[in-house]
Parts: structure tokens; sequence; C-alpha cells
């Protein structure tokens, strides 16, 4: 096996932040994840230009559900707002860095948030992502812009669980022989941290023999971690949620093979934590 390709070096960390309740979910979330991986932690608060762009016309009027009155926002009082909130994201940050003893850095940049979202996902190893900011129902549904991040960043992408995970939840990761499943696999195992590890061989039944001597042959923890191997004969998204639901995972480890569809399905569908390697 190709050593490099098997290894996944997490060095930065970049959390996505807007001080939002989901955000800072995500900060903690990915701060014990930089602690686990021995990475630097780095928050990025974007100053959307657009809710700028918006407080510039006259007639903006902001209305917070329920009440039934309106107030006037200019382009001030909107600049100042985006401050507070980027400081109560800095304090988050710094907080929970300094608890765990973590490199962090801080960032406020002023954009588009999706593009610069991506252009600071590049140059960072895993991006930390809230999957929602408003829901419109009981069951929380991914944001457009972590959507499209998640569907168009060439790079390791996380997403915390929606919802508290049980203890002891098994870590599971798809194995179909390639490059970027090392990876994942890899990873799943430094994420385990002694949980069971369930390895989803993805591929034709002739080949499952062969997946699995090589994915048991990777994991140095089997010995001491439960491993317990299934088989998917694609790698179908509908099957992966429903046998990971079923087994309550609380993590998923994914090498994506999977169309956009396929991929959505996933995000839709799956109350686990979601670490999707490229």
């Amino acid at each position: 096996m190709d050593t490099p390709q098997s290894e996944a070096i997490i060095q930065r960390i970049l959390v996505a932040l807007d001080a939002s309740t989901y955000s800072l979910a995500a900060l903690e979330a990915a701060a014990h994840l930089a602690a686990a991986l021995e990475a630097e932690l780095n928050g990025l608060y974007v100053e959307d230009i657009n809710l700028l762009h918006w407080a510039d016309l006259p007639f903006t009027r902001v209305v917070r559900y329920p009440s039934p009155t309106d107030e006037v926002i200019d382009r001030a009082r909107m600049e100042q707002q985006l401050q507070q909130r980027a400081e109560q994201a800095r304090r988050a940050l710094v907080n929970i860095a300094r608890e765990l003893n973590l490199p962090w850095s801080f960032k406020v940049v002023r954009g588009q948030v999706t593009s610069v979202l991506l252009a600071a996902g590049l140059e960072a190893d895993l991006l930390a992502l809230g999957w929602v900011s408003y829901p419109r129902t009981r069951r929380m549904r991914m944001g457009s812009t972590a959507r499209a991040l998640v569907t168009q960043l060439p790079r390791v992408v996380w997403l915390p669980a929606r919802q508290e995970v049980p203890e002891g939840a098994p870590v599971f990761v798809t194995y179909d022989g390639s490059p970027a499943a090392q990876k994942a696999l890899a990873l799943a195992e430094r994420l385990s941290t002694d949980l069971p590890i369930i390895c989803v061989l993805t591929g034709p039944a002739d080949a499952v023999r062969q997946l699995k001597d090589e994915a048991l042959a990777q994991l140095t923890t089997k010995e001491t971690v439960q491993i317990t191997v299934r088989h998917l004969p694609e790698a179908d998204a509908e099957s992966l949620a429903r046998l990971v639901s079923m087994e309550h995972g609380g993590l998923l480890v994914v090498a994506i093979p999977f169309s956009a569809s396929a991929l959505e399905y996933l995000l839709d569908h799956l109350d686990c934590s979601l670490l999707l390697v490229r």
C-alpha cells in the first residue's frame, strides 16, 4: 500500500463562524476534533456583503418573528451588528481554544459568504460547518451556503452531529480501496478513540475479500478496538444512511464516490456527525 496515500494529515482546521447557535456548536465540535488530531484551530467570520448592500436600500426593514413590528436598519447599524457578532464568535473561539490548549487564529473578512469560505477552505486541511441557520421545520436541514461548500470544496469537510450522540456510538467508514478511502479509514481510526469501528465495504461481491484484507491490514488498533465489516454492493446513499441509522452510528467518515444528488440525500437523512473525505 502506498503510505502517503493512506496518511490523513490534518494540521489546520478552519471553522466558519457566524455566532449562531449552530455555528457555535460546530466550533465546539471542531475544537475537540482539533485536540484529537493535534491540529491548529482557525476561526473565520465573514461579514456578508449582501447584508450591507441591502442595508443601503431605503426600504429595508427587519422583522423579528413573532413580533408584529419592524425596525429600520441602515448601513452603519448593520456594520455595528456584524462587528458585535464577530466579537462574540472570537470570544467563543478564544475560550474553547484556551480550555483545550489549542493553537488558534481568528479572522474577519468582508465579502460574499460562499465565495470567501470556498477560497479560505482551500488553504485549510479541513473545514468545519454548522448544519443550518434558521430551520423552517422541526427537522434541521442544511443551509444553502453549507450545502454549496460540501459539494464544491475539494477538501475534508466536517459536519458535527445535529443531535446528541449516544455514548459508545460506533464510527462508520466507507472503504472501496481508493486513495480517498485509505485516508478516510486512517481518519476514522484516529477519531474512534477506542469506539467500535464499522467498516462498510463498497464494491462487487468478488472484491469483498480483498477489500476486507486491505482495510484490516491498514487498521493498527484492530487488536484493541472492535472492528466489524459490512458490505454494500454499491455506494448507495439510501442504503448507507439506513445502515448507519439502524446501528446508531455517532460518526460517518465517507470517501466520496457519490453523485451530487446522492450526497445531498446523505446530508438530509443523517443525524450523526459526518466527515467527507476527497
